[in-house]
């Protein structure tokens, strides 16, 4: 029992020397240096978001692709809306990237 409420006092320790290190941390830095590296991590944020969506719609290109050449296993109309969704996906992926190469939406600045 003893050493339960020494762990347990120590986590609250712990937890009040790293909450007394972040405000340090933080007072020693200006609101301009914060701001830029929360505008950072958004920065990284957003584009962990668009890779994940790029990884989602090749899953979906992958799989419109497989079922448009599935032949009669799968109903006619069915294949050939996968065959167009198939080619739509491919050219929205592209002209994501292209829309983030060209703006420089991830850049970040030291």
């Amino acid at each position: 029992m003893q050493s339960a409420v020494k762990s347990s006092e120590s986590l609250s320790l712990n937890s009040l020397k790293q909450a007394h290190f972040k405000t340090a941390d933080r007072l020693a830095k200006t609101p301009a240096m914060r701001a830029q590296e929360l505008l950072d991590e958004a920065k990284a944020a957003a584009a962990e978001h668009i890779a994940a969506l790029d990884a989602a719609l090749a899953t979906v290109g992958t799989i419109a692709s497989e079922i448009a050449v599935g032949g009669e296993i799968y109903p006619a109309g069915v294949r050939d809306l996968c065959r167009r969704l198939n080619e739509e996906v491919s050219l929205k992926s592209k002209t994501m990237a292209v829309i983030v190469r060209k703006t420089g939406a991830f850049r970040v600045e030291n």
